[in-house]
Protein backbone atom coordinates (compact mmCIF):
# COMPACT_ATOMS: atom_id res chain seq x y z
CA UNK A 1 0.00 0.00 0.00
CA UNK A 2 2.87 2.37 0.77
CA UNK A 3 4.22 1.99 -2.77
CA UNK A 4 0.87 3.05 -4.21
CA UNK A 5 0.93 6.16 -2.02
CA UNK A 6 4.52 7.11 -2.84
CA UNK A 7 6.00 5.29 -5.86
CA UNK A 8 9.33 7.04 -5.28
CA UNK A 9 9.75 5.66 -1.76
CA UNK A 10 12.80 3.38 -1.79
CA UNK A 11 12.02 2.12 1.71
CA UNK A 12 8.49 1.19 0.66
CA UNK A 13 9.72 -0.66 -2.41
CA UNK A 14 12.31 -2.67 -0.49
CA UNK A 15 9.75 -3.53 2.18
CA UNK A 16 7.23 -4.63 -0.44
CA UNK A 17 9.93 -6.67 -2.19
CA UNK A 18 10.58 -8.57 1.05
CA UNK A 19 6.89 -9.42 1.34
CA UNK A 20 6.75 -10.53 -2.29
CA UNK A 21 9.88 -12.64 -1.82
CA UNK A 22 8.34 -14.44 1.16
CA UNK A 23 5.26 -15.07 -0.95
CA UNK A 24 7.52 -16.55 -3.66
CA UNK A 25 6.49 -13.85 -6.13
CA UNK A 26 10.04 -13.53 -7.36
CA UNK A 27 9.48 -11.58 -10.57
CA UNK A 28 7.47 -8.94 -8.72
CA UNK A 29 10.05 -8.77 -5.92
CA UNK A 30 12.82 -8.37 -8.47
CA UNK A 31 10.95 -5.53 -10.19
CA UNK A 32 10.52 -3.65 -6.92
CA UNK A 33 14.17 -4.03 -5.99
CA UNK A 34 15.38 -2.96 -9.41
CA UNK A 35 13.17 0.13 -9.12
CA UNK A 36 14.59 0.83 -5.64
CA UNK A 37 18.16 0.52 -6.92
CA UNK A 38 17.41 2.79 -9.84
CA UNK A 39 16.17 5.41 -7.39
CA UNK A 40 19.07 4.86 -4.96
CA UNK A 41 22.01 2.91 -6.47
CA UNK A 42 23.96 3.19 -3.23
CA UNK A 43 21.53 1.18 -1.12
CA UNK A 44 23.51 -1.93 -0.20
CA UNK A 45 20.56 -3.84 1.25
CA UNK A 46 18.62 -3.52 -2.00
CA UNK A 47 21.52 -5.04 -3.96
CA UNK A 48 21.80 -7.86 -1.42
CA UNK A 49 18.08 -8.58 -1.53
CA UNK A 50 18.08 -8.50 -5.32
CA UNK A 51 20.97 -10.96 -5.30
CA UNK A 52 18.90 -13.28 -3.11
CA UNK A 53 16.00 -13.13 -5.56
CA UNK A 54 18.28 -13.75 -8.53
CA UNK A 55 19.84 -16.72 -6.74
CA UNK A 56 16.38 -18.20 -6.21
CA UNK A 57 15.76 -17.72 -9.94
CA UNK A 58 19.02 -19.62 -10.68
CA UNK A 59 20.56 -16.51 -12.24
CA UNK A 60 23.85 -17.12 -10.44
CA UNK A 61 26.12 -14.80 -12.40
CA UNK A 62 23.70 -11.90 -11.94
CA UNK A 63 23.34 -12.77 -8.26
CA UNK A 64 27.11 -12.73 -7.82
CA UNK A 65 27.28 -9.30 -9.43
CA UNK A 66 24.68 -7.93 -7.02
CA UNK A 67 26.41 -9.48 -3.99
CA UNK A 68 29.67 -7.91 -5.14
CA UNK A 69 27.96 -4.54 -5.35
CA UNK A 70 26.47 -5.03 -1.88
CA UNK A 71 29.88 -5.82 -0.39
CA UNK A 72 31.44 -2.87 -2.20
CA UNK A 73 28.86 -0.55 -0.70
CA UNK A 74 28.98 -2.19 2.74
CA UNK A 75 32.30 -4.03 3.22
CA UNK A 76 31.29 -5.06 6.77
CA UNK A 77 28.23 -7.01 5.64
CA UNK A 78 29.38 -10.49 6.67
CA UNK A 79 26.29 -12.28 5.35
CA UNK A 80 26.75 -10.73 1.91
CA UNK A 81 30.38 -11.92 1.78
CA UNK A 82 29.25 -15.40 2.83
CA UNK A 83 26.55 -15.52 0.16
CA UNK A 84 28.97 -14.22 -2.47
CA UNK A 85 31.34 -17.06 -1.65
CA UNK A 86 28.52 -19.59 -1.91
CA UNK A 87 27.36 -18.29 -5.28
CA UNK A 88 30.90 -18.16 -6.66
CA UNK A 89 31.34 -21.74 -5.47
CA UNK A 90 28.25 -22.80 -7.38
CA UNK A 91 29.69 -21.04 -10.44
CA UNK A 92 32.80 -23.27 -10.09
CA UNK A 93 35.05 -20.33 -9.26
CA UNK A 94 36.82 -21.66 -6.15
CA UNK A 95 39.56 -19.04 -5.99
CA UNK A 96 37.09 -16.15 -6.14
CA UNK A 97 34.84 -17.96 -3.68
CA UNK A 98 37.75 -18.44 -1.27
CA UNK A 99 38.46 -14.72 -1.27
CA UNK A 100 34.84 -13.95 -0.36
CA UNK A 101 34.77 -16.60 2.36
CA UNK A 102 38.00 -15.21 3.81
CA UNK A 103 36.27 -11.84 4.18
CA UNK A 104 33.29 -13.50 5.85
CA UNK A 105 35.51 -15.42 8.28
CA UNK A 106 37.51 -12.29 9.12
CA UNK A 107 34.29 -10.47 9.99
CA UNK A 108 32.96 -13.36 12.10
CA UNK A 109 35.53 -16.03 13.04
CA UNK A 110 32.84 -18.05 14.84
CA UNK A 111 30.73 -18.54 11.72
CA UNK A 112 31.45 -22.20 10.97
CA UNK A 113 29.41 -21.99 7.76
CA UNK A 114 31.83 -19.38 6.41
CA UNK A 115 34.86 -21.31 7.68
CA UNK A 116 33.60 -24.51 6.07
CA UNK A 117 32.90 -22.64 2.84
CA UNK A 118 36.47 -21.38 2.83
CA UNK A 119 37.82 -24.87 3.43
CA UNK A 120 35.69 -26.34 0.65
CA UNK A 121 36.71 -23.61 -1.79
CA UNK A 122 40.37 -24.26 -1.02
CA UNK A 123 39.82 -28.00 -1.51
CA UNK A 124 38.09 -27.38 -4.84
CA UNK A 125 41.00 -25.19 -5.86
CA UNK A 126 43.47 -27.97 -5.06
CA UNK A 127 44.94 -26.17 -2.03
CA UNK A 128 44.74 -29.00 0.51
CA UNK A 129 47.41 -27.63 2.85
CA UNK A 130 45.70 -24.24 3.04
CA UNK A 131 42.33 -25.94 3.49
CA UNK A 132 43.70 -28.06 6.33
CA UNK A 133 45.20 -25.04 8.06
CA UNK A 134 42.01 -23.05 7.66
CA UNK A 135 39.72 -25.80 8.98
CA UNK A 136 41.94 -26.62 11.95
CA UNK A 137 42.12 -22.95 12.87
CA UNK A 138 38.33 -22.73 12.70
CA UNK A 139 37.95 -25.85 14.85
CA UNK A 140 39.96 -24.15 17.58
CA UNK A 141 37.31 -21.43 17.60
CA UNK A 142 34.32 -23.79 17.18
CA UNK A 143 35.41 -27.21 18.52
CA UNK A 144 31.88 -28.64 18.49
CA UNK A 145 31.16 -27.79 14.84
CA UNK A 146 30.06 -30.91 12.99
CA UNK A 147 30.48 -29.27 9.60
CA UNK A 148 34.12 -28.42 10.31
CA UNK A 149 35.00 -31.90 11.57
CA UNK A 150 33.32 -33.37 8.50
CA UNK A 151 35.36 -31.12 6.22
CA UNK A 152 38.56 -32.12 8.02
CA UNK A 153 37.64 -35.73 7.36
CA UNK A 154 37.16 -34.96 3.68
CA UNK A 155 40.65 -33.46 3.55
CA UNK A 156 42.12 -36.58 5.16
CA UNK A 157 40.28 -38.80 2.67
CA UNK A 158 41.88 -36.86 -0.17
CA UNK A 159 45.24 -37.35 1.54
CA UNK A 160 44.52 -41.10 1.66
CA UNK A 161 44.66 -41.02 5.46
CA UNK A 162 41.65 -43.18 6.30
CA UNK A 163 42.28 -43.42 10.06
CA UNK A 164 42.41 -39.63 10.47
CA UNK A 165 39.35 -39.30 8.22
CA UNK A 166 37.39 -41.76 10.39
CA UNK A 167 38.32 -39.73 13.46
CA UNK A 168 37.08 -36.52 11.84
CA UNK A 169 33.78 -38.03 10.70
CA UNK A 170 33.21 -39.67 14.10
CA UNK A 171 33.67 -36.32 15.82
CA UNK A 172 31.24 -34.77 13.36
CA UNK A 173 28.68 -37.46 14.18
CA UNK A 174 29.16 -36.95 17.92
CA UNK A 175 28.53 -33.24 17.48
CA UNK A 176 25.54 -33.78 15.22
CA UNK A 177 24.27 -37.40 15.21
CA UNK A 178 21.75 -36.73 12.46
CA UNK A 179 24.26 -35.34 9.94
CA UNK A 180 23.63 -37.53 6.89
CA UNK A 181 26.70 -36.33 4.98
CA UNK A 182 29.04 -37.17 7.86
CA UNK A 183 27.41 -40.59 8.30
CA UNK A 184 27.86 -41.37 4.61
CA UNK A 185 31.47 -40.20 4.68
CA UNK A 186 32.17 -42.23 7.81
CA UNK A 187 30.95 -45.42 6.13
CA UNK A 188 33.18 -44.74 3.16
CA UNK A 189 36.21 -43.93 5.34
CA UNK A 190 35.76 -47.13 7.37
CA UNK A 191 35.59 -49.17 4.17
CA UNK A 192 38.86 -47.64 3.00
CA UNK A 193 40.37 -48.21 6.43
CA UNK A 194 39.36 -51.88 6.33
CA UNK A 195 40.97 -52.34 2.94
CA UNK A 196 44.15 -50.63 4.16
CA UNK A 197 44.33 -52.85 7.25
CA UNK A 198 43.74 -56.00 5.20
CA UNK A 199 46.48 -55.15 2.70
CA UNK A 200 49.46 -57.49 2.62
CA UNK A 201 52.49 -55.66 4.04
CA UNK A 202 55.52 -55.19 1.85
CA UNK A 203 58.38 -57.67 2.52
Amino acid sequence: RAVEIDPKSVAARTALASLLYRANELDAARAELEAAIKANPGLAVAHENLARVLWQQSKLADAAHEYEEATRLDPKDQRAWLALGQVRGKLKEPDVAATAFEKAVALDPRDDEAAAGLGNALIEGGNLDQADESIRRAIQTSPESAILWNDLGVIEIQRVNASAAVEGFEKAMRSKPGMAEARKNLVRARQIQSVDQAAIPSP
